[in-house]
C-alpha cells in the first residue's frame, strides 16, 4: 500500500500595493502522476480561456481590465508578466502550474512567451467585453 501524497506549498507574495499577488495550490504526487487541486480561488471563475502555440518571444496582452479580475496559470513552459500600476512596475515568471498570478482590475499587463511549449491558463471574473479593455502600449499607468 503506497502511503498518501504530500502536499507542497510556499508562501504567498504581493506586489503593486497588493494589487497583483500568487495563488498557489498544493502539489500531491504519486506513481501517477502529480494533481495541482486549485481549491481556493480568490473569485468565482465565470471565463476559463487558454493561450497556447505562441512562437517565443512572442509580447501577448498589453491591457488592463477595468472592472474583472483574473488569474494566470503557466501550464507549461514559462511566461514573463510585466504588470504595472502608476509609475511602479514588476516582471514576474510563471514556470510552475502550482503557482498563479492573481491580478486586479486596473493594473496593466503584457505577457511574453519565453518558451515555445508555454501554455497559459487564464480565469477571468466575468464575460469577454471589449470595452472591459484599457488599451495601452505606453510604460506608464495610471
Amino acid at each position: 500500500m503506497t502511503p498518501p501524497a504530500e502536499p507542497h506549498e510556499t508562501a504567498p507574495e504581493a506586489w503593486l500595493e497588493g494589487k497583483v499577488s500568487l495563488v498557489r495550490a498544493p502539489r500531491f504526487d504519486d506513481e501517477r502522476g502529480s494533481l495541482v487541486p486549485f481549491e481556493q480561488m480568490p473569485f468565482p471563475p465565470h471565463r476559463v480561456f487558454v493561450i497556447r502555440d505562441v512562437p517565443r518571444e512572442t509580447i501577448r496582452g498589453r491591457h488592463a481590465h477595468r472592472e474583472q479580475r483574473q488569474v494566470l496559470i503557466c501550464l507549461s513552459g514559462a511566461v514573463e508578466v510585466d504588470i504595472r500600476l502608476h509609475d511602479r512596475r514588476q516582471s514576474i515568471v510563471l514556470n510552475d502550474p502550482q503557482t498563479g498570478l492573481l491580478i486586479e482590475p486596473g493594473v496593466w499587463s503584457s505577457l511574453r512567451f519565453i518558451t515555445d511549449d508555454s501554455v497559459l491558463l487564464g480565469l477571468a471574473s466575468g464575460d469577454y467585453d471589449p470595452e472591459g479593455y484599457v488599451a495601452r502600449d505606453a510604460d506608464r499607468v495610471g
